[in-house]
């Protein structure tokens, strides 16, 4: 009887079977990694975002840019002269016609300003703009008509959906002198709203001084002449509510102080 030879290798034995399957586990395990190494990189690539847009800028607002800054410079003549060249060739242009108006209103061409704005109202189907309405208002006021008319144009402003507090405090400095409950409130709006100008402050600085408020009025009072220096009407409000705080000696270096900065206040 033949005997098995315990080097014979022409058959697999358990030893390599066992290899052979830890080889293949080994394999797919380094492919396993190589996988995920690879989404990792791929998630952590830098994604490369495209470049922003340029903002470009109208010539709308090119042409009004330019107008304003004509205007500031007491240049009114030139700023109509290119407002209304630009305005012939795009009539369509609401902002551009109204800053001409507003051009031609304060260089003192009130009838001119009153056909751009008239023209503006036929032409207009959208709803009208704040300051629209308010240059109509202060058109008829200087025009001299009456107070009930131009300050119907004024409350129109201050309904429009783009109404600022700018417009909500001019407002309730026109209202302070016949209606003080109202100019406060409208004037109280803008400074909650954030506008801190020295005409929202001295509006709110006298109500509180006619209302013995003599803390709140010194402190308004005081922001609101650090703003607008040269009126004599602030200093003469903060030299009242420091007198009626019994701070004689205050007030009066308050008075010596307009009278320094305004020597005709």
């Amino acid at each position: 009887m033949a005997q098995h030879d315990p080097l014979d290798t022409a058959g697999p034995g358990k030893s390599d079977v066992k290899a052979a399957r830890t080889l293949r586990w080994v394999m797919l395990a380094v492919a396993g990694c190589l996988v995920a190494a690879g989404v990792f990189v791929a998630v952590r690539s830098p994604v490369r975002e495209a470049p922003p847009k340029r903002q470009t800028v109208s010539d709308s607002q090119r042409v009004q840019d330019k107008a304003r800054e004509l205007m500031r410079n007491g240049l009114h003549k030139a700023a109509i002269d290119l407002l209304t060249t630009y305005v012939r060739a795009t009539p369509n242009d609401v902002d551009a016609q109204l800053l001409l108006g507003q051009a031609l209103s304060d260089a003192g061409l009130y009838t001119q300003a009153e056909l751009v704005v008239d023209d503006i109202f036929r032409s207009l189907q959208a709803p009208l703009k704040a300051r629209l309405w308010w240059l109509k208002g202060e058109l008829a006021r200087r025009r001299g008509e009456p107070a009930e008319m131009y300050m119907t144009f004024f409350a129109s402003a201050t309904d429009q959906p783009d109404a600022t507090p700018e417009v909500w405090s001019r407002y309730g400095q026109l209202l302070e002198r016949d209606r003080p409950l109202e100019a406060r409130d409208w004037c109280q709006r803008a400074f909650d709203a954030g506008l801190r100008d020295a005409g929202t402050l001295r509006v709110l600085g006298r109500i509180a001084l006619d209302n013995d408020e003599l803390d709140r009025a010194l402190e308004l009072l005081e922001s609101a002449v650090e703003k607008e220096t040269h009126n004599p009407e602030i200093w003469l409000l903060l030299t009242q509510t420091l007198r009626q705080m019994g701070r004689d000696d205050q007030a009066l270096a308050v008075a010596q102080t307009a009278v320094q900065s305004r020597p005709d206040g």
